[in-house]
C-alpha cells in the first residue's frame, strides 16, 4: 500500500539583504533625520532601520534630539501635556454621587438588592459538576467549590469522620455514580495520594469500613 505523502512545506521567503547604497544612506541621514523618513527613501521597515543603526553603532545626534521631530524619543519631552490633566484637577463629577447609570433603560437592567442570579440554588440542592460528579450545596457563602461539596465526599466522611491528610475519596471501581441512592458508604474509599491503583489496597489507604485511627 501505497502511503500519501504530506504536502510540502512552502519555501521561506527570500531574505532581504541590505545592500551597500542603503548602507550608505543610513550612515549618512539616520543621525539627522527621521526614522520613518530614513526608511522610506531607502525601502526599508522603520523596525529594520532602528535594528541595523543599533548593528552600525549609529546614535541620533544632539541636535536631532533637541529638535521637535525627537519629541518620542527624548526623555522628559512635553508631548501630550496639552492633553493632560493639570494637578488639583477637579473631575466634573465630584460630590454628586449617583450620576452614573440613571438612566431609566440603565436602571431596569440593574441587579437589586437581594437580587440572586438566575443560576441560584438553595441550600440542600443537587447538581452535577462540570467533571461529572453529583454534588450537593451545603453552605451559602457565595464561593462555589465552598459551598458545593460532592456526594461521596459527604457519604465517607458521614461514616468515618474527616478525610485523613493525604487522601482523597474516590469511588471504588473509578467508575462516577450520580445516582444519590447507589452512592452509599460501600461504593467509596479515601484513596492516599501515595497510591497508584484503587483496586490494590496500600498502607496509605483507608477503605471503607476502617477507622482513620486504625
Amino acid at each position: 500500500m501505497t502511503r500519501k505523502r504530506s504536502p510540502a512545506a512552502p519555501p521561506p521567503p527570500p531574505r532581504n539583504f541590505w545592500t551597500a547604497g542603503q548602507i550608505a544612506i543610513l550612515r549618512r541621514d539616520y543621525p539627522h533625520r527621521l526614522t520613518s523618513r530614513v526608511a522610506e527613501a531607502i525601502g526599508r521597515s522603520v523596525r529594520d532601520c532602528y535594528a541595523k543603526a543599533g548593528h552600525l553603532g549609529l546614535r541620533k545626534t544632539p541636535e536631532y534630539m533637541a529638535s521637535t521631530e525627537a519629541f518620542n524619543l527624548r526623555r522628559g519631552g512635553d508631548i501630550g501635556v496639552a492633553g493632560r490633566f493639570a494637578k488639583g484637577n477637579t473631575p466634573w463629577n465630584k460630590g454628586k454621587p449617583g450620576t452614573t447609570g440613571r438612566h431609566p433603560n440603565t436602571a431596569a437592567h440593574q441587579f437589586g438588592p437581594g437580587n440572586r442570579p438566575h443560576t441560584w440554588k438553595p441550600v440542600g440542592s443537587l447538581r452535577i459538576n462540570d467533571d461529572g460528579y453529583l454534588q450537593r450545596k451545603l453552605t451559602e457563602t457565595g464561593y462555589s467549590p465552598r459551598d458545593w461539596v460532592p456526594v461521596h465526599r459527604i457519604v465517607w466522611e458521614a461514616a468515618h469522620g474527616p478525610i485523613p491528610p493525604g487522601h482523597v475519596v474516590v469511588f471504588r471501581d473509578g467508575k462516577i455514580i450520580t445516582d444519590i441512592e447507589r452512592i452509599t458508604p460501600d461504593v467509596v474509599i479515601s484513596w492516599g495520594i501515595n497510591d497508584t491503583t484503587p483496586g490494590i489496597p496500600k498502607m496509605e489507604r483507608r477503605v471503607v469500613g476502617d477507622r482513620p485511627d486504625s
